[in-house]
């Protein structure tokens, strides 16, 4: 199922696009402004991000242009009540996918959005490779080895980036001192290496990302509680 974020601050119009979405079969998030909207693209993975043009803090191209600097990837649709030719020539040169009239009919609004993820190729960032613990608010990219916790970067070793993104891969499973020994470890490094060893770096782990969520499982190793 594709993932929309919707930004629209009328709330009877959000309300509406929102449930029209729906029952279309999209999973629809929805923000009432910019910021909001901006928070939870860094934060979650998007198909879609349609957005109304016209806001109260942010015009919806700008809050575009930033989120695609978050997200390059992301495919993307201005929605609005008053086109002009003004407006839609800074969206094609910000490559924004579709330029919505709020007054056609619904119908041909959603025919748009279902031909975009129909003739456009599956978004690299769909393959990219992040995790993510929405409850800490970390991301772990995986292509850049770049952990960041509420935007600001962590500064993790190579050791306690691989037992993070094991124990992230395995949310809220037990994962032996073994697994992460294997995992984290470079093979020409781990024979004969003592498992307990993993303890300081998962220590180390905790007090850098601040966190809770990495429970010890007594005599077995550890899992992230989310």
């Amino acid at each position: 199922m594709n993932r929309i974020l919707y930004i629209e601050d009328n709330p009877e119009y959000n309300e509406y696009i929102t449930r029209r979405l729906r029952e279309s079969g999209y999973d629809v998030d929805t923000s009432f402004n910019a910021l909001e909207a901006i928070e939870k693209v860094a934060i979650y993975s998007y198909d879609l991000i349609l957005s109304d043009l016209n806001l109260e803090d942010i015009d919806g191209i700008r809050l575009i242009s930033t989120a695609k600097n978050i997200d390059p990837y992301i495919r993307t649709a201005i929605l609005t009540g008053n086109p002009s030719a003004e407006t839609e020539l800074a969206a094609i040169d910000l490559h924004i996918d579709l330029y919505l009239d709020k007054t056609r009919d619904f119908s041909v609004i959603v025919k748009y959005i279902e031909n975009l993820f129909l003739n456009d190729i599956p978004k690299v960032a769909q393959h990219k490779q992040r995790l993510v613990s929405k409850k800490e608010n970390i991301i772990v990219d995986l292509d850049t080895r770049i952990v960041t916790k509420e935007d600001t970067t962590i500064d993790c070793t190579p050791i306690e980036f691989g037992i993070l993104e094991t124990l992230l891969r395995n949310k809220s499973k037990v994962v032996s001192r073994n697994e992460i020994l294997t995992a984290a470890w470079p093979n020409d490094c781990n024979d004969g290496m003592n498992e307990r060893i993993i303890d300081v770096h998962v220590k180390n782990l905790r007090m850098k990302l601040k966190t809770f969520s990495i429970a010890s499982i007594r005599g077995v190793g550890y899992k992230w509680n989310e």
